[in-house]
């Protein structure tokens, strides 16, 4: 019996749909997407960057068509953090569109994001990659309301700067309250790390809930670069005074030799205090 012709094109476009979505690189990833929101025609421009701690960089890029995008990494290295931007690109100028949501890679993964891509922060994102799945799940617990009204404000959608204060203080108590009964993962600890940054800043009023989410982490999790940021940023700071001896610290110059502040006794020395962001 002969398979009818139009079957025989449905087997094979069904072959080449599944060699497609199962073709990842071994040692790689691959991201695909498919966005609502923005106009057929509406040229823009989708960033992949990648995280190296809090250092980030776009490492690819593609455009927007029909709402679609794709990403292939045949290979991974460095901190698995990733994220997704959307920009419309003009000749003078630029226009930011997104939040990027953090996207957690591991060797031969395939992730799918689906969702508003103006409000892409909450995009539903599909991984095997168990800190996407934990991350995914606390996003989800959190106020959607909220968390598309810091993005309106984020992008300049919405110009409110008493909003932005207040929404981002509500976010902030909804992500603290999550981490007393959720798992920590990547995204939480990342979280956490933030919020212990903003005790330098005037919010003495976290203090409490973050020492008390420091003491529960793993011993595993308060080794990470994460957790020794939490650990010092709960450190209290100790006031100095003119005349004070400078600390004793351990430094490393532009080509990576080690020196002691003690070598420099005797000598005039300019500290230069900066911050990021």
């Amino acid at each position: 019996m002969k398979i009818p012709y139009f079957c025989n094109i449905a087997v094979t476009a069904f072959l080449t749909l599944f060699y497609a979505c199962s073709n990842v690189p071994e040692g790689g990833a691959e991201i695909v997407g498919k966005l609502t929101g923005f106009a057929s025609d509406d040229s823009i421009t989708v960033y992949l960057m990648h995280y190296d701690g809090i250092s980030g960089r776009s490492i690819k890029t593609d455009t927007l068509r029909n709402g679609s995008f794709s990403f292939r990494l045949d290979s991974l290295s460095g901190d698995k953090h990733y994220s997704i931007d959307l920009m419309r690109i003009r000749e003078d100028s630029y226009d930011i569109l997104c939040y990027g949501p953090e996207i957690y890679l591991e060797p031969g993964a395939r992730v799918k994001i689906k969702g508003d891509g103006r409000y892409l922060y909450a995009a539903d994102i599909s991984s095997p990659v168990e800190d996407q799945k934990l991350r995914q799940a606390f996003i989800s617990k959190m106020s959607q309301e909220d968390l598309k009204e810091y993005q309106d404000l984020f992008t300049g959608r919405k110009k409110d700067r008493t909003a932005m204060d207040s929404i981002s203080k509500r976010i902030t108590e909804q992500q603290l309250a999550l981490m007393e009964t959720e798992p920590f993962g990547e995204y939480s600890l990342s979280r956490l790390s933030t919020i212990a940054s903003m005790l330098s800043y005037g919010y003495g009023e976290y203090r409490e809930t973050v020492s008390r989410l420091m003491d529960r982490l793993p011993e595993e999790q308060k080794q990470t670069r994460q957790g020794k940021e939490i650990a010092s940023y709960l450190k209290e700071v100790s006031k100095v005074s003119v005349g004070d001896a400078v600390p004793g610290y351990e430094y490393v110059d532009v080509d990576g030799g080690k020196h002691y502040i003690s070598e420099l006794t005797g000598k005039w020395l300019l500290l230069d205090f900066w911050s990021l962001g």
